[in-house]
């Protein structure tokens, strides 16, 4: 009977083994037929920002940060630059970007991914001081930035949208821009922005701080300052955006080998 019993118990992980085996093969021409769909469709970016974005000072379109990420992203992207100098996100500023055409030219391109950067012409001093006839709460701007994220996120394309924290001001009052504001008020409420609209932050920010060389103006970036804009935002795309297919895949497998481990330590006791 023990004969028997461990025959069978063989016959039986080999069938097992098959059965894994066939669906191992079955998961990579799933996965391989998904990646060749995914190549061959181009994804769609917008970029949605202010001079920065639209490359204030920049000569060449080379340049600017925009075409730079689409280089980086390769033939499988194709990205815009949606950018319009001197935006803001207050409704009330003196340019909001809801009345750029961009804002529904982007929106109209049912892009696949959207990149919002906007904040810096947000941190003015006539928005932050009470005493200003255009001040305004911290919870009328914020409500503006939801806004804006979710204007994007309800489109039918359905895009994954990322907010940026805008990139370093080098100076306390520079184009009426104050780096003061910026950091204190605007970014903080930014991050509450993305947080309360659970949409994925880019600290820009932080990768453009300690070099004012790269911000000749003390606002706007020079090539290489653009050059950090596009990095910054490329590794995050890549680490979340194209990665997340191929962590799919380990996922599969691994619902699959669990219980084969099982099964295995059952039959071999």
């Amino acid at each position: 009977m023990k004969i028997k019993r461990k025959g069978l118990s063989f016959v039986l992980i080999i069938c097992i083994i098959c059965n894994f085996l066939f669906a191992i093969i079955q998961t990579d021409i799933a996965f391989a037929e998904e990646e060749s769909d995914t190549q061959s469709k181009v994804i769609k970016v917008a970029c949605i920002g202010d001079s920065i974005t639209a490359g204030h000072g920049l000569e060449k379109e080379e340049q600017k940060y925009p075409y730079l990420l689409g280089k980086k992203l390769g033939p499988g992207f194709v990205v815009e630059n949606y950018g319009a100098d001197g935006r803001a996100v207050l409704k009330r500023s003196n340019a909001p970007y809801w009345k750029d055409p961009g804002f529904e030219m982007s929106k109209e391109s049912l892009p696949d991914i959207v990149i919002i950067m906007l904040g810096t012409n947000d941190a003015k001093f006539q928005y932050w001081e009470e005493k200003s006839s255009q001040y305004v709460s911290d919870e009328e701007f914020l409500n503006d930035y939801k806004d804006l994220i979710n204007a994007y996120k309800e489109l039918e394309s359905h895009p994954e949208v990322y907010v940026c924290l805008p990139a370093t001001v080098y100076n306390s009052d520079i184009l009426g821009i104050s780096s003061k504001y910026l950091q204190n008020n605007v970014i903080p409420l930014i991050r509450q922005a993305a947080e309360e609209t659970n949409t994925k932050l880019i600290d820009v920010n932080s990768a453009t701080a300690n070099m004012p060389e790269n911000f000749p103006d003390l606002v706007h970036p020079n090539a290489a300052g653009a050059e950090v804009i596009a990095n910054t935002i490329y590794e995050y795309i890549l680490n979340d955006f194209i990665y997340s297919e191929a962590q799919d895949y380990i996922k599969n497998l691994q619902k699959i080998l669990y219980p084969l481990y099982l099964l295995l330590d059952v039959l071999t006791k």
